[in-house]
């Protein structure tokens, strides 16, 4: 079969009748269909918008993402750092602390400005006061004791 037919009509009303005077039946079916070239460069003008556009609208949610993201992370640490608060019943400071030593038990004890015991361990041999005498507190050299 030829590939185009009715060449010979100029005019496509004309070339359709013939078309239609020589075909056995006239069906309706689907096929594809070249596409001019001026509506190719529309598309194309179209497509490259749609991209251009499209790229702009995914930049602007990925910034709104990740600042969405920093406040969240924000919320995230003040959590945190309320349930752990919650879950000790303390936080941890960095103060001054006023270290008394007993030499009888040969403990150290750190107390803070209100007179709270945080800390307590054995002495250092290092820390302990070299004496000759064992001191007795009930011994205050009057009384006769």
């Amino acid at each position: 079969m030829e590939k185009y037919l009715g060449l010979e009509y100029e005019d496509l009303a004309e070339r359709e009748q013939f078309i239609k005077d020589n075909a056995d039946s006239i069906e309706n079916m689907g096929y594809t269909k070249p596409i001019p070239s001026d509506q190719i460069e529309k598309l194309k003008e179209t497509l490259a918008d749609a991209s251009i556009k499209k790229l702009e609208q995914e930049e602007a949610k990925k910034a709104a993402v990740q600042m969405y993201n920093e406040e969240i992370k924000g919320y995230k640490l003040t959590i945190k750092d309320a349930a752990d608060k919650l879950k000790s019943k303390s936080t941890y400071v960095k103060e001054p602390c006023y270290k008394i030593i007993d030499q009888q038990t040969r403990q150290v004890g750190y107390y803070t400005k209100e007179g709270t015991l945080v800390y307590q361990r054995a002495a250092r041999h290092d820390e302990l006061q070299p004496n000759i005498f064992k001191f007795n507190p009930a011994k205050t050299g009057t009384d006769d004791k």
